[in-house]
């Protein structure tokens, strides 16, 4: 089974780039990487929050905003996807992420990955990539094998196609 590991926290807790703590930190990751081995299908640490926009609906065209969610300090801070046998397994693998010890992890069953940057080969260095995380009241369009999922999954299917080699791996999570 495939997990995406939303990692969350207060980012004033971070160790500043440069600092024995922040040495600390990365060694901490790097045993991570090591004991997770192929769990891992993917990860990424994002940058501050302060970089961040949001894209809301609403009447008209989507409205953009400055920051993800301008009414709390905890934010996700990065993520993992992870392949185990059980969810036990995936808890048990997330305990050992450094971030967790400072704020939490959020674990969510996958309905499907794709990956095509690892497929295709890696982006050249100091390319900007950024993910865009889809929020909404579940629906009828969360649910596996329905005809709203299907009609969603082909809408999702036509965007990628748009957007081409700007997509470099997507993910649909099963319904809280």
């Amino acid at each position: 089974m495939r997990y995406l590991v939303s990692l969350f926290g207060d980012q004033a807790l971070d160790p500043e780039p440069g600092t024995p703590e922040f040495d600390t930190d990365m060694a901490e990751y790097m045993a991570f990487d090591e004991k997770a081995g192929s769990a891992i299908l993917g990860g990424e640490a994002l940058q501050p929050s302060a970089t961040a926009a949001t894209v809301r609906s609403g009447a008209g065209d989507p409205l953009v905003t400055a920051g993800p969610f301008t009414e709390t300090t905890e934010v996700i801070g990065g993520f993992y996807v992870l392949e185990t046998d059980t969810l036990d397994d995936a808890l048990e693998l997330s305990r050992h992420i450094p971030a967790v010890r400072r704020g939490w992890a959020e674990i969510r069953p996958l309905v499907q990955w794709e990956d095509r940057g690892r497929a295709e080969g890696a982006l050249p260095e100091g390319t900007d990539r950024y993910m865009a995380v889809i929020y909404g009241k579940e629906s009828a369009a969360d649910v596996p094998d329905t005809p709203e999922w299907e009609e969603g999954a082909a809408a999702h299917g036509r965007f990628a196609e748009w957007a081409g080699d700007d997509v470099q791996a997507g993910g649909a999570l099963r319904p809280a």
